[in-house]
């Protein structure tokens, strides 16, 4: 099957947020590394837009990350 789009895997560091009320000395700033797979849908220099599912102009699970926290990105290759 041909895909209308690319097929990647993403490393990349994850953000993070907390709620409530806690110690400022508990700040963890260990870098939290994030793989993510899916159809690569759009990219500029800012960010991509990526999707785990599509269909005929429409998809779902779409996350847009950020270039500047992209540490790899790699086509994977389909087999059929």
């Amino acid at each position: 099957m041909k895909y209308e789009y690319k097929l990647v895997e993403i490393a990349w560091l994850d953000a993070e947020t907390s709620h409530g009320w806690e110690e400022i000395a508990s700040t963890d700033l260990d870098p939290i590394p994030a793989v993510t797979v899916g159809f690569l849908l759009a990219q500029n220099e800012y960010y991509l837009s990526v999707a785990s599912t599509y269909s005929e102009g429409s998809c779902n699970s779409r996350i847009k990350i950020p270039v500047s926290m992209v540490q790899t990105m790699t086509e994977l290759k389909t087999v059929r």
